[in-house]
């Protein structure tokens, strides 16, 4: 009866080691998904951040696009209708406007177009007009101008009225929008 109580407590004990292992294995799984649990929240922490982060990303994207449009959306008279707002604004007048775009290439990525405008006014005006041209949002550069005097008749005052000649760059991206 000894040994048969012997082998009880023996067959319970080992029931009990088995349970103890089953019951520590799954403390460390519980344990395991405890820290991916946190590590996951720890990460959720930064998606308002990632948000923000993105947001901001789009809006650059559209100051960018207003600033480089794509090359569908840049027409002559697109550029034509902005130099003539600067041009009433500063009270010259636009006597001819002429465009040569550069040979597009696959690698490029931009493409640039130069415009030759010929204006009329007075040296305050074409000041006003060249300060309007180069700070306007969209990317406009005035590459180069020449000023010739234009004969006027006599006793005009205050400024003598001035032939200006001006090529302005900008540029497109010619890559297509994904």
């Amino acid at each position: 009866m000894l040994a048969l109580l012997g082998v009880g407590l023996a067959g319970i004990a080992a029931i009990c080691y088995i349970r103890w292992e089953q019951i520590s294995g799954i403390v460390k799984k519980i344990e395991g998904e405890k820290a991916l649990t946190q590590k996951a929240n720890e990460r959720a922490k930064g998606i308002p951040k990632l948000v923000d982060q993105i947001s901001e990303a789009k809006g650059a994207i559209e100051y960018m696009t207003k600033i480089l449009p794509y090359k569908g959306d840049l027409q002559q008279n697109a550029f034509l209708k902005l130099l003539q707002e600067k041009a009433e604004l500063s009270r010259v007048r636009v006597k001819s406007l002429t465009c040569e775009a550069d040979k597009e290439t696959p690698e490029k990525k931009f493409a640039r177009f130069r415009y030759k405008v010929v204006i009329e006014g007075n040296y305050p005006q074409f000041v006003d007009f060249l300060y309007r041209i180069e700070s306007d949002q969209r990317f406009l550069k005035v590459d180069s101008f020449e000023i010739a005097n234009k004969q006027i008749g006599a006793n005009q005052w205050p400024e003598p009225e001035k032939e200006i000649k001006l090529t302005i760059s900008t540029y497109t991206y010619t890559a297509s929008p994904e």
